[in-house]
């Protein structure tokens, strides 16, 4: 194992953990002699994209419709990137503020949130850098400061690195390491049950499982100590699960394809980096962050007392004011949050 090899076992397993035993296993803080009767309400029937989004809320790109949002219309291009099992919703704190910075765009990853949900098997941190690629594309983002949460750390990372003509900086929050692919297995949720059936009962199965109650066990989870969980995010997190794909895109997510680039040392990031760290999460420990900053040249490390897996929810304006200096410090605007 390398030197670094440890943080990313432990970082691994806790996204994996904390974001997919919720939806896979039992429900959460529970054992199976505790587990709770399965819901007898009657699954939902899955929804066209079209019944849940309107259609200038989307943007066809690399084959399939993401979903956007944006706000702001001066000043620095930012892209927003949210984490494994989340979506634009994560964000919901932050748009104002920041499209008084800059010019704001918010996607919801291939898989995730209100973006379709294509049965291509594509789903793995390559397929998302393409997305966000093809995104940026389409809607005319040239080089953006690219802000990405846990995955979504990983993912603007990998941008930056493969493509550093189409980075102008990063903020890193709570991030995963770019190149990493989760382990299921040894992150302790058993996919064995999906294994050998044929794909239709494997769908079922998922479906059975994606439960509002387990969601708001993991996000009960995620929030904990830092703001009460309401029906309002329940309903953001469960919503996009009833959409046409989201069964075979978490099938897909268990067993993604190869990888074929090779892995681009983080010291070879070039752009402006400030890592931000949540000193309370319980899903990536502040230990990774620390070695994620040391292992990229010159960039600036911030650890918030008080804050979790998700600083931007947490301390929205001390979060505001945390990207203002950095515009300011490195593109010279000193635009005010009013």
């Amino acid at each position: 194992m390398n030197r670094y090899g440890s943080a990313l076992k432990t970082t691994v397993a806790g996204i994996t953990v904390a974001l997919i035993l919720p939806f896979l296993g039992n429900s959460y803080g529970q054992t199976k002699s505790e587990s709770r009767p399965a819901s007898k309400a009657v699954i939902e029937p899955l929804k066209k994209l079209s019944e849940v989004v309107p259609a200038e809320r989307l943007i066809k790109a690399d084959g399939f419709q993401t979903y956007f949002v944006q706000y702001g219309q001066h000043g620095p291009e930012i892209l927003l990137l949210h984490g494994f099992g989340s979506s634009t919703f994560t964000w919901r704190k932050n748009f104002d503020a920041l499209g008084k910075i800059g010019r704001v765009t918010a996607i919801d990853i291939k898989g995730f949130g209100l973006t379709e949900k294509p049965k291509d098997g594509q789903y793995g941190e390559a397929a998302y850098v393409r997305q966000v690629l093809a995104v940026m594309d389409a809607l005319g983002i040239k080089k953006p400061v690219i802000i990405g949460n846990s995955m979504g750390g990983a993912v603007a990372a990998r941008v930056a690195l493969e493509n550093p003509d189409r980075c102008s900086g990063l903020i890193l929050v709570d991030a995963a390491r770019p190149y990493t692919r989760l382990d299921f297995a040894a992150s302790g949720v058993d996919t064995t049950k999906f294994k050998g059936r044929p794909s239709v009962l494997a769908t079922a199965l998922v479906r059975t499982m994606i439960r509002r109650d387990r969601i708001k066990g993991f996000l009960d989870s995620v929030y904990e100590g830092h703001e009460p969980v309401t029906d309002a995010m329940v309903d953001a997190y469960y919503v996009p699960s009833t959409i046409e794909g989201a069964p075979e895109a978490l099938l897909s997510m268990m067993n993604p394809p190869p990888d074929p680039a090779k892995p681009i040392p983080l010291a070879n990031l070039k752009c402006p980096v400030t890592v931000l760290w949540g000193k309370q999460d319980n899903v990536i420990p502040v230990r990774a962050g620390e070695l994620l900053a040391r292992d990229i040249p010159k960039s600036e490390l911030v650890i918030w007392a008080g804050a979790g897996h998700l600083p931007h929810e947490d301390k929205p304006e001390e979060f505001h004011a945390l990207v203002q200096r950095f515009v300011r410090e490195n593109f010279g605007t000193s635009l005010q949050i009013k």
